[in-house]
C-alpha cells in the first residue's frame, strides 16, 4: 500500500468549487453594492451571479436564436396563409379573377 503523500493531502481537502477575486473601482463597487441591499443579498453572492450569467449567457444567446428563426419562420407561413385566403376572399365575393388576386396578394403581403 502506497503512503499518503502531503499532496495527497492537499487534494483531498480541497473544496469542489474555486474562489476567484477581483478589483472594482470605486463606481462600480457602490453600484455592486447598491443593488446587492435593493435585492436583499450580498455583494459577494451578486458578483458571483454576475460571472455566472456572463459565462452562460453565450448558450442562452445560441438559444435564443435558435427561437427567433422558429418565429420568424411560422411568421412567413402565416403570412402565406394569410395572403392565400385574402385571395380566396376576393375571388369568391370580390368579383376578382383568380389572376388579379394573386397579383393583389403578392403586390400586398410581399
Amino acid at each position: 500500500m502506497r503512503k499518503k503523500t502531503v499532496s495527497d493531502l492537499d487534494f483531498a481537502l480541497e473544496p469542489s468549487s474555486k474562489t476567484i477575486g477581483f478589483r472594482l473601482d470605486p463606481d462600480a463597487h457602490r453600484i455592486l453594492m447598491d443593488r446587492a441591499t435593493r435585492l436583499g443579498i450580498s455583494p459577494h453572492e451578486l458578483a458571483r451571479d454576475y460571472v455566472f450569467e456572463a459565462l452562460t449567457d453565450q448558450e442562452n444567446r445560441a438559444a435564443a436564436r435558435v427561437d427567433l428563426a422558429e418565429i420568424l419562420g411560422l411568421a412567413r407561413k402565416l403570412r402565406g396563409d394569410v395572403a392565400t385566403a385574402a385571395e380566396a376572399m376576393l375571388v369568391a365575393c370580390g368579383g376578382y379573377t383568380p389572376e388579379k388576386a394573386r397579383a393583389w396578394g403578392e403586390k400586398t403581403f410581399t
